[in-house]
């Protein structure tokens, strides 16, 4: 079985930094629309040499291109991904993904 074949929508969220009156800089995330990405849990007995590895809990592959970590974000029934290490110079982008937030 191919790791492309378990694909399912997403939705893509970008982080949009707005000033208010006060010179606060406040944070939201806004909804960019559906992507299809493939989501795995890693494998905790696997020692990895990168604190970045160390600390993903998820790995993800999509065809969708254009993403930056720390600026894009998935979110998936309650469930809110950070992408932390994206390599988009090659397609499938790989994706290093953190459970950040879950109503589950």
């Amino acid at each position: 079985m191919s790791i492309m074949s378990n694909m399912e929508s997403y939705t893509l969220q970008k982080r949009i930094k707005n000033r208010t009156e006060s010179g606060y800089e406040k944070t939201f995330w806004e909804d960019v629309g559906p992507i299809e990405v493939s989501v795995f849990e890693t494998d905790e007995t696997l020692v990895h040499g990168s604190e970045k590895y160390r600390s993903a809990s998820h790995v993800g592959f999509t065809y969708h291109e254009g993403l930056q970590s720390g600026v894009y974000r998935l979110q998936k029934d309650g469930i809110i991904y950070e992408i932390t290490s994206c390599n988009a110079k090659i397609v499938p982008v790989n994706l290093l993904l953190k459970v950040v937030s879950s109503d589950v």
